[in-house]
């Protein structure tokens, strides 16, 4: 124990203060250590199931595991490179294009969504919600191909996923006091988000 407030500090002070310090490296080392040997293990998860070396029984722990849901949808994009004329090494320039490429994307992207390794860079992208996607429908005045160049998605996408809502909903595009009660649906989804 550390003596009282204002009175000298004694050797036996000095020597709780260094166990204190201690102990407390010992704690930071040991978290630091356990998320990195987590963040590893959810990475290498991730890999297998990218390459679809995971049963359907393993997906679905893994996903869970992961918090990827079911009903979302995601797209990855895949950025890699081959050994020059098949040595099965990479050459300096490769590694240092692909550091480059991994620069770029941790620019633009949370950290979190990014893999990387020695020739490979693999960002996972969480798909806008279904009201997001209805919203920029109507705000491009219900047009299909206008929304997919703001979406950047194939135009074949947009009817697949208006069709899906129709589906879903029963919603009828061509009824103005449907489509005006929707818009608001989604504004006060919005607000209440928000609260």
């Amino acid at each position: 124990m550390i003596t009282e407030v204002n009175e000298p500090l004694i050797e036996l002070d000095f020597i709780t203060l260094e166990n204190v310090i201690i102990k407390l490296l010992y704690i930071l080392t040991q978290v630091v250590t356990e998320k990195n040997i987590e963040r590893k293990y959810h990475r290498d998860l991730e890999y297998r199931m990218l390459n679809g070396s995971l049963s359907e029984a393993e997906e679905d722990d893994v996903a869970n595991l992961l918090n990827l849901d079911a009903t979302e949808e995601y797209r990855v994009i895949t950025f890699y490179l081959k050994p020059e004329m098949c040595a099965g090494n990479f050459s300096a320039d490769q590694r240092k294009e692909t550091e480059i490429v991994e620069k770029t994307i941790l620019n633009v992207v949370p950290k979190e969504y990014i893999y990387c390794n020695t020739n490979r860079v693999i960002y996972i992208h969480k798909e806008n919600k279904k009201e997001e996607k209805l919203e920029c429908y109507l705000n491009q005045k219900q047009s299909i191909r206008k929304t997919s160049e703001l979406m950047n998605i194939h135009v074949r996408t947009v009817s697949y996923r208006l069709q899906k809502i129709v589906k879903l909903t029963g919603m009828n595009f061509d009824n103005i006091a449907e489509m005006l009660a929707v818009r608001n649906g989604i504004i006060i989804l919005k607000i209440l988000e928000q609260l």
